[in-house]
Order: structure tokens, then C-alpha cells, then sequence
């Protein structure tokens, strides 16, 4: 999944990216905060002596505060997403959120195109990394599955509960599967071939 990340100020100046890198490259754009350079002044006075990347932010605010030097956070531009490979991400998408996604389809048995689906239908909450892990959660629950035709998910749904078990073989040709899918889809929905529970 790529995204490409650009200040307001001048889109054309941003750079494609991994999703999963996206927290590190609005945080490039934004400018160095006070934390990382105080560990950059605290690198430099230490050298090899000191894993600099290890220190919390207070730490080193704190040691290069003993040194008599203080930081302030650099004020960068404005920065969004402005293009993505994704149709889940927009520019209000928040960088722990886009990382949240990448890593939560990844493991997740849903593609990206099927997750998009149940977000066009559904339009959960994604503001933070902890609404997308629950959509995607609320997603895999919701899955039916991929079928060609509504008809087709009627008779895997036939099929799997077992629904015309109990019914004499000479008589199973007989069940409306073209009426049960649409009863069924009054509480289902589907974009192209993958089917969702709306309940």
C-alpha cells in the first residue's frame, strides 16, 4: 500500500511512500521537534558512548537542558496525504491510522478492495489507529465471502447451514434459491463480488 505524503503548501513536492512508514515521513516533513534535537546535541557531545535513539524524549530534553542548551519543536508546513493507492485513505487520514490499516490487512484474511467495500457500506470510524483495528475486526466478523452472483451466496449459505438437509432429495430441486438471495440481501450488501452481513 503507497501513499503519497505533501505539504498544502507545495503538493508537488511530496515523495510516494509505504503506509507503514507513514508516521516517519510526516514527522520528516514536519520538522525535527525539540526531542530529537536535543538527542542529535547529545549525540554529537557523546559520540559512540551513547545509543541516542534510546533515550525517551524527556531524557533528552532534560540532559541538553543540563548543558545549558534548550530545543523548541520546529514548526514545518502543513502535511496530508495526497494520493494513495488505497480508496480508504483520504487527506484526514491521521498517520497512525495509515499505519494501523497497512499492518491490519496484512494480517487479516480480507483484501484491501473487500475492506473498501465494507467502508463504502458501513463508513466506520477511522480517526485513530484504534478505530481502524476495530473496523477491520467488525469486517472480518461481517465477511460472507466472495461469490459470483447474490444466487451463489444463497446456495453456499443453503449449503453450509444445511438448511435442505432434512428435506427429501427429489424435492431439494425444488427450493427458490432466486427468492431466499433476495431475502437474504435484505440485510446484506456486496460491491462487485464480496458479500457482508449488515447485521
Amino acid at each position: 500500500m503507497q501513499i503519497f505524503v505533501a505539504p498544502y503548501s507545495n503538493p508537488l513536492a511530496g515523495e510516494w511512500t509505504d503506509a507503514e512508514d507513514a508516521e516517519e515521513t510526516f514527522a520528516a516533513f514536519r520538522g525535527p521537534t525539540a526531542a530529537d534535537q536535543a538527542r542529535r546535541f547529545l549525540a554529537e557531545k557523546h559520540g559512540e558512548h551513547l545509543t541516542v535513539e534510546r533515550v525517551s524524549d524527556d531524557a533528552a530534553e532534560a540532559a541538553a537542558a543540563r548543558y545549558g542548551v534548550t530545543f523548541h519543536d520546529v514548526e514545518g508546513p502543513e502535511v496530508a496525504v495526497m494520493d494513495s493507492d488505497c480508496r480508504i485513505i483520504n487527506e484526514w487520514t491521521s498517520p497512525d491510522a495509515i499505519v494501523a490499516l497497512a499492518e491490519g490487512l496484512e494480517e487479516s484474511h480480507l483484501s484491501e478492495f473487500a475492506f473498501g467495500v465494507y467502508c463504502d457500506y458501513i463508513a466506520p470510524d477511522m480517526g485513530d489507529a484504534d478505530d481502524v483495528r476495530s473496523a477491520i475486526e467488525e469486517a472480518e466478523e461481517c465477511y460472507v465471502g466472495q461469490f459470483d452472483s447474490d444466487e451463489d451466496m444463497a446456495w453456499e449459505q443453503v449449503d453450509s447451514c444445511g438448511l435442505l438437509e432434512e428435506m427429501p432429495e427429489n424435492l431439494r430441486s425444488y427450493f427458490d434459491y432466486a427468492s431466499f438471495a433476495r431475502d437474504l440481501m435484505m440485510d446484506h450488501f456486496a460491491d462487485g463480488t464480496h458479500y457482508f452481513r449488515s447485521y
